[in-house]
C-alpha cells in the first residue's frame, strides 16, 4: 500500500470515529429529553385518573351512612374535593370554604373524606356539603395519590377536569369553567333545536 492510500484510510477512520461520537452525543441528548418528558407524564398520571378517563364505580355516603352519590347517579357535572385528615393543605383549604354549601358557582360541590373517626373529627366547616367514602374506595376509583385534589365528573363518570387546588379560587375557576361550558352547550342545543 502506498502512502496516499494509508493517509486516506487514516482520514476515513478518524472521520468515522468523529461521526460516531457525534451521533452518540445526539442520541444521549435526545434520550435525556425523552426521559424527562416521560417522567413528567408519568408524574402527572400518578396523581390520579387523567382527564377524559372514566372513573371506576364508587359510592359516597352522608353522615347517617346513606348512599347519596354513586358514579352512575351523576347526571350533571359535579365538583368533588378529596381531602385527608392528616393533610395540612387540606385543612387550610377546607377552612376557606366556610359557608360554600352544596354548590360552588352554580356547580354541585362536595368535600370527600374517609368515613372514620379521624375523618369525622376533621375540622369541617358548617355550611359545606361533606360526603364520606369507605375503605378509600373513592380514592381508589379516582386513582388519587395527592390531596387536596379536585375532580369534575360528568354523566357516566367521565373526568372533565382535575386539579390540585391551592386556594378556593382554583376551585371556583374549575366550577366557572364547567358552568360556562354548560351554558355554551345549552345555547348550541337551543340554536340547533330552533333550526
Amino acid at each position: 500500500m502506498s502512502g496516499p492510500w494509508i493517509a486516506a484510510f487514516a482520514v476515513l477512520w478518524v472521520v468515522t470515529l468523529v461521526i460516531g461520537f457525534a451521533v452518540l452525543g445526539i442520541l444521549r441528548r435526545v434520550s435525556a429529553v425523552l426521559e424527562a418528558a416521560e417522567a413528567r407524564l408519568s408524574a402527572q398520571n400518578e396523581l390520579g385518573a387523567p382527564v377524559r378517563s372514566i372513573v371506576a364505580d364508587f359510592q359516597l355516603y352522608d353522615e347517617r351512612g346513606r348512599v347519596v352519590l354513586a358514579r352512575d347517579d351523576v347526571a350533571d357535572p359535579v365538583l368533588l374535593l378529596l381531602v385527608e385528615p392528616g393533610c395540612g393543605a387540606c385543612r387550610e383549604l377546607v377552612q376557606e370554604l366556610d359557608g360554600t354549601g352544596a354548590s360552588l358557582d352554580g356547580v354541585p360541590f362536595a368535600i370527600v373524606i374517609e368515613d372514620s373517626h379521624r375523618g369525622r373529627a376533621f375540622a369541617l366547616q358548617d355550611g359545606v356539603r361533606v360526603l364520606y367514602q369507605r375503605h378509600g374506595d373513592v380514592f381508589h376509583a379516582f386513582r388519587n395519590r395527592a390531596t387536596p385534589q379536585a375532580y369534575v365528573i360528568d354523566t357516566g363518570g367521565i373526568i372533565l377536569a382535575r386539579r390540585i387546588p391551592a386556594s378556593v379560587r382554583d376551585l371556583q375557576e374549575m366550577a366557572r369553567f364547567q358552568r360556562e361550558r354548560g351554558d355554551a352547550h345549552r345555547s348550541l342545543s337551543a340554536a340547533a333545536a330552533y333550526d
